[in-house]
């Protein structure tokens, strides 16, 4: 159920936390436009990962293997980004394995769809 009195400060807290299992527990600057942007790649490239739409192209598919899988931090790539997010080269690891667990497990990929609905109808951003 969307919300309607959400406050528009980019220093909200938001109760569900889709990247909960891969944030670091201090508190960190994750809330700044940028991180939040990232996130958001992360999430959406994830999302076209393990259950892809019928109409993405087969280019931007292989995309997806080299962004989740290509071990070096190039820029743009998952190392890239969980480096400059985290500091942290393992967190690529972590979202790695919870690609694994989504691609082998449809009831949880069903229920990190439809969690990735709820978060664009609850989202103070949209």
């Amino acid at each position: 159920m969307a919300r309607h009195n959400v406050p528009r400060r980019l220093d909200h807290v938001v109760q569900i936390k889709p990247f909960a299992d891969v944030e670091p527990e201090e508190t960190r600057e994750l809330s700044l436009p940028e991180h939040l942007l990232w996130l958001a790649v992360i999430d959406r490239a994830i999302a076209d990962y393990i259950k892809p739409p019928p109409d993405l192209c087969i280019k931007y598919k292989q995309g997806l293997e080299w962004f989740f899988y290509e071990e070096e931090a190039q820029p743009f790539n998952l190392a890239f980004i969980t480096e400059q997010l985290f500091e942290d080269d393992y967190k690529a690891q972590a979202v790695r394995q919870h690609l694994a667990r989504l691609k082998t497990n449809p009831e949880e990929m069903n229920r990190y769809h439809n969690k990735r609905y709820s978060l664009r109808i609850n989202s103070k951003y949209y």
